[in-house]
This record gives C-alpha cells, structure tokens and sequence, in this order.
C-alpha cells in the first residue's frame, strides 16, 4: 500500500501552484469583495522562521508493532511518503468533493502543533516543518467579524442562506464572526458556494496557514506564550491537474517549495539511516519535548529548573528564536 501511495504521488508531481496575474483575475462579486476585505483583517505573516509538529502513528511492521515499517526505514521512501501525506492532507481543503467534518476544528488541511508537547497524544512519530518568515496565514483564533452588509449580500447573492447566519453545530455562524467553526463547516455540501468563494480569497492572497485557538505547553518556556495551532493547506492546485472532477483521495495540493524541503520525521520508534544533523536535531528535540513536558506536570513556577537540566544556553534560545511568537523567559 505504501509503494502504491508513493507511485501516486510520483505521478502527480507537485508544484507549487503561480497566482495569475492581477490583471488575468475576474473580479469577484460585490459579496466576495465585500467579505474578502474583511478576512484580510485577519491576514498575518510569520515574523520568523517558525517550527511546527504534526504528531500521528506510522505504519508499524507487520511481524513486530514496535518497530516502524521497514519501507519507511529507508529514507528516500521515507521523504517521498511523507511529500505525499502532505498533498494528501493539505488537499482536502480544496476538493470540492471533500465534505469530512470529523476530526476537524479548523477545516480540512494537516495540523501542526507550536511546540513538540501539546499534540503527543496523537501518535508516537511527528513530522517537524519548518517555515520560512513571510508565510502569510489567516488567524481565526479569534472570530474576524463580518459586517451586516456583507451578511446581506452573501445572502442576496446566493452564496449562503439566512440559515447559516445563525449558531448552530452546523452552521457557518457567520453573525458570531468568521471563525474555526466557519471553516470546519464550510466543506457540507449545502455550503458549496460559500467554499468557492472562499477558497478563491484564500488562493488570490496566497494564504497558506490558518491559525486557531488551542492549546500549547509553552508556559514558562515562553514569557507570553501563544496558546494556538495551525493548519497547514497549500495553495489551490493548478487547474490542469483537473481537480474539480478528482475525488477526495485522489486530490493532492500543490506544494509549496518552502514546504518540500523543510522538515524532517521526529520519532519514538528507532531509524536507522538518519544522518548526523538529524540525530542532534532528534537530540535536542526530545529534551525540548521533555522539558516542556516537565513544565506542565510540576508548574510553570518550576520552570528554569527544568530548562537548565535539559538544556544549554544556546539551545535555550536556538529553540525560542524558531518557535512561534515566542521569547524566551529564562
């Protein structure tokens, strides 16, 4: 299954996919700018190259569940599964035939945690992405409030019905704002309109993170720690891959250059071929993990006692420069 998977992903061969022109762009519709103006309230960049975690649970070996499949032993099919599990999740934000809700807080895309700790419970293997500054991301960590007049024209233009205005587990709840709930339940088929136009806003300003309210294990680590996540969707496939008739698994999303080489697989299991730089990045990572681990069992109070067993100086603030918004408070 794995090499089937990974054939898949040679075939479609990602790329990262070249907004049109300015020029060459159809305006949208008044609902569209009207609402696409509001989201960009709500439009960051990452002030500095930042590292996130995506825990989950790796195929194991048939014959022995405490080793990893030895496929992925090697790590060229290692890299080459994992540029597909990228695709594949990130994809999902932008099929339309894609209406899971399940298991999704913020919409459809790859998770990733601000710090090796909070997501654990997901999976003894992480994949570790580092991003360059400049990314751009929408944060709903906070609902962005959408005005009544673009309220009213969504409705007049059909994009969405009153319905969706209001709370509900299914709705949009766009009277409460653009929100994590908005995204997790704008993939439902009845919401199909309002998923083009956003995703059409998301592609135009290249917006390729989005950013929600969670939790992290930053306390004492961090003087004023972020307690958030985010999701990690790409940009709109080119629409020569034909991905408007693709099915759900068959859509994989063009990645990012700054995405495909920029992570490294962090694991419990032990792998044998990684090279030195990966073995001290696992190092130091571990006892990162460790330390923050620490921190939430016995108190932030107790924090500079825990980072000094675990880690030097240089470390210290190597791991705060590239964790999201963060400064070091010891």
């Amino acid at each position: 299954m794995l090499k089937k998977w990974l054939s898949i992903y040679f075939i479609l061969v990602l790329s990262w996919s070249a907004v049109a022109d300015e020029a060459q762009l159809q305006p949208l519709s008044p609902a569209g700018e009207s609402l696409q103006q509001e989201l960009l309230s709500g439009v960051k960049t990452l002030d500095r190259r930042t590292q996130l975690y995506h825990y989950f649970r790796a195929p194991t070996d048939t014959t022995n569940a405490q080793q990893i499949n030895p496929y992925l032993q090697v790590k060229a099919n290692r890299d080459g599964w994992l540029n597909y599990f990228f695709g594949f999740r990130m994809g999902a934000f932008w099929d339309p035939n894609n209406h899971v809700t399940e298991m999704t807080a913020s919409g459809p895309g790859m998770y990733f945690a601000i710090d090796p700790s909070a997501s654990r419970e997901f999976g003894e293997s992480a994949v570790v992405l580092s991003l360059p500054a400049g990314m751009k991301y929408l944060s709903v960590a906070k609902a962005i409030s959408i005005g009544k007049r673009t309220r009213e024209l969504l409705v007049k233009e059909n994009i969405i019905s009153k319905d969706q205005l209001s709370s509900g587990e299914k709705s949009l709840n766009l009277s409460r704002g653009f929100s994590a709930d908005t995204l997790k339940n704008f993939v439902r088929e009845e919401n199909s309109e309002f998923r083009k136009l956003v995703t059409e806003i998301f592609n135009r300003n290249k917006i390729v993170l989005v950013e929600y309210s969670w939790k992290s294990f930053l306390d004492g680590f961090c003087k004023t720690p972020s307690q958030s996540a985010f999701v990690l969707i790409g940009l709109q496939p080119d629409p020569a891959d034909d991905t408007q008739k693709a099915s759900a698994s068959d859509v994989l999303a063009s990645m990012p250059e700054e995405v495909k080489n920029n992570f490294f697989f962090f694991s419990d299991f032990e792998i044998p071929d990684l090279t030195g730089n990966e073995l001290h990045e696992k190092d130091v990572l571990g006892r990162f993990r460790h330390t923050l681990t620490k921190i939430k069992e016995k108190g932030s109070h107790k924090a500079k006692k825990y980072i000094e067993q675990n880690l030097n100086d240089e470390e210290v603030n190597e791991l705060a420069e590239k964790t999201y918004r963060c400064e070091r408070r010891y």
